[in-house]
């Protein structure tokens, strides 16, 4: 007992270390302010979507495009954003993005009362979720750029990740629950509103940032184009074989993931049998999970290393994934997204310390510009292929005649499994350039 009690104590710790820097808990408290009132806005457009048009047979399609709305400008965006985000100033991108994103969501409140057919309610939000979208491109990379100068060192920045994942998990536990809720109650008006709130304190949050100078060499070089500023950028991110073989990697991840998401809704609701009302308990079980997931995920990366850590999660979800297509009751489909949950939370965890501890300074905006887009591209093929399949074909004859939505969450499970393989190859030979800390090696150690 003593022993789980020092090792409790010692992990509490060592998870509110980043609590005492300063700048820090201003940008973390932002994010996580802005995120709950994000989490609540989808999932009271998910809501509305699947109660307005639920005996329409392209329900898929619509659902589809809220995630194909906020994807495009991702792909769009992204790569030129980067080096936007490494020229200017980082803080002052925050609280652009912050005011913009506020006074939109606040317009279309006061436009909501205006009575138009559903459809036409639709195209509205999904350009609301374009315009909401486009601001994120240029706020998270120039968050992301921001950590990796508040917490210079790579043991911050492992903690420092654990704790947001930690907070981004209660959002999901919380988000689900209060999106029923306010349906149920306000409808629509109220997540608008309470989105509006979150950017006006997360703004305000902000506003506390007093950044350290900059070291000369860590600056970008003076006098460079912005041509060559994207070209030196996107030449880092293809000749660096560890961080080429993670992109392609997380493509994969979030091609798998893409599927999930657009037809995990669907799935409970006709193959789990869940009522529409127990929405927030299957979202709060998936934020619970990752609760479990960011505790023990930077104690197993402190032990094994990033790039363990890494492969083992991958792994891990994709076996989850492939168990939850063949479940059919809703009490074992609850145990399946707790893991899942807690697998994706180890991967997140993970996902941002390595990519800083591969990317120098001056690149890690465009580096992050990049990788956004591309993961989002896989998301967004993902997305509108899943919304098709599953409205032109709700079942599929292959062995035996079975549900689109089965097929796919397998077939996610499958992707996933496929790219924790070439995880495992990919980035054998690029880890043995990498610190011992990152690989998880002892001095003398090689890794296998």
């Amino acid at each position: 007992m003593a022993k789980i009690s020092t090792w409790a104590t010692s992990l509490l710790r060592s998870r509110l270390a980043p609590l005492s820097n300063k700048n820090f808990v201003f940008l973390w408290g932002g994010q996580s302010l802005s995120l709950l009132g994000d989490l609540i806005f989808g999932g009271v457009l998910l809501l509305w979507i699947t109660t307005t048009f639920r005996s329409q047979p392209w329900l898929p399609l619509a659902i589809a495009g809220t995630s194909l709305a906020s994807a495009v400008p991702i792909f769009l965006l992204g790569p030129i954003v980067g080096v936007v985000v490494d020229r200017g100033d980082k803080r002052q991108i925050l609280l652009v993005m912050d005011a913009i994103r506020a006074s939109m969501l606040i317009l279309a409140f006061s436009l909501e009362h205006i009575v138009i057919s559903p459809v036409w309610k639709l195209m509205g939000i999904y350009g609301l979720v374009f315009c909401l979208s486009a601001c994120d491109q240029f706020f998270n990379p120039a968050r992301a750029a921001l950590n990796g100068e508040i917490l210079p060192t790579e043991e911050t920045q492992i903690q420092a990740s654990a704790l947001t994942q930690s907070s981004f998990t209660l959002a999901v536990i919380a988000g689900p629950s209060l999106a029923t809720l306010l349906f149920f109650l306000v409808g629509i008006q109220g997540a608008l509103l309470c989105n509006a709130i979150s950017f006006c304190l997360s703004l305000l949050m902000l506003l506390g940032l007093q950044m350290p100078p900059i070291p000369a060499s860590q600056k970008m070089q003076a006098g460079n184009t912005k041509r060559k500023d994207f070209n030196e950028g996107i030449s880092f991110l293809l000749k660096n074989q560890m961080l080429f073989s993670l992109l392609l990697i997380m493509c994969i991840i979030q091609f798998a993931e893409g599927i999930v998401t657009n037809i995990e809704l669907l799935f409970a609701l006709y193959q789990l049998h869940m009522n529409i009302h127990w929405y927030g308990a299957f979202g709060g079980m998936t934020g619970l999970g990752m609760l479990v997931g960011a505790i023990i995920g930077e104690w197993i990366t402190q032990r094994i290393g990033l790039t363990r850590a890494f492969l083992l999660s991958i792994m891990f979800i994709g076996l989850v994934e492939i168990l939850y297509a063949c479940q059919n009751g809703w009490v074992p489909g609850l145990c399946m997204l707790f893991l899942l949950g807690a697998g994706n939370a180890i991967l997140s965890v993970v996902l941002g310390p390595l990519v800083l501890q591969i990317t120098p300074m001056p690149l890690r905006g465009r580096v992050w510009a990049f990788l956004y887009p591309a993961m989002q591209l896989a998301t967004m093929i993902a997305t509108l292929f899943s919304g098709i399949l599953a409205s032109r074909f709700p079942s599929l004859l292959l062995f035996v005649p079975i549900p689109s939505t089965t097929f796919l969450l397998f077939f996610s499970g499958c992707m996933t499994v496929s790219g924790g393989i070439y995880a495992l190859v990919a980035m054998k030979a690029g880890r043995n350039n990498l610190s011992p800390r990152i690989t998880g090696k002892s001095n003398g150690e090689n890794a296998d």
